[in-house]
């Protein structure tokens, strides 16, 4: 289980990111380099559903990005893996 670092913001975004680095469908990266990325879909408390992504930088800060459906989550997680992929091979963006 990965433990985030701090947050900014209001209490849902610690809310949210406690329940997505319980139970992330993705991640990706690691705060070293990159940052560290989390693609989280479902209910938290039955409330729900939520598309998020959470991120979390080399300075411990954390964010999540909402998204309205399951097909912007998914596009905005091929743009992150592309950007990966791309850090990884040192190809400039």
């Amino acid at each position: 289980m990965k433990t985030l670092g701090k947050f900014e913001g209001n209490g849902n975004l610690a809310l949210v990111s406690a329940y997505v680095s319980e139970s992330t469908d993705e991640e990706l990266g690691e705060v070293d380099g990159f940052g560290w990325f989390g693609k989280f879909e479902g209910k938290i408390k039955g409330h729900g559903p939520f598309f998020a992504i959470c991120h979390e930088d080399n300075q411990g800060f954390v964010d999540v990005d909402w998204f309205d459906n399951h097909n912007k989550l998914e596009a905005a997680w091929v743009e992150i893996e592309t950007a990966y992929e791309r850090f990884e091979n040192n190809i400039d963006i």
